[in-house]
């Protein structure tokens, strides 16, 4: 297991965005400036998740083994 932490810049459809990732058990946040996805997955699904956020915009991404 990782937790995987991405930001996404600027305002986005957080709403799809939720749709894309939900079956991951990832939280999403909208703080209108940005939007964060986090969580507890696998070193496997933080790849799609990853992959899946970089379809809304420029991100920032960290990955921690936990």
């Amino acid at each position: 297991m990782v937790y995987v932490n991405v930001t996404i810049q600027g305002q986005i459809d957080s709403k799809s965005l939720w749709e894309d990732v939900k079956d991951y058990d990832v939280n999403v946040t909208d703080m209108i400036q940005f939007t964060a996805v986090y969580g507890k997955v696998s070193m496997y699904d933080s790849m799609f998740i990853i992959d899946i956020c970089r379809k809304y915009g420029d991100i920032t991404t960290e990955v921690t083994s936990i």
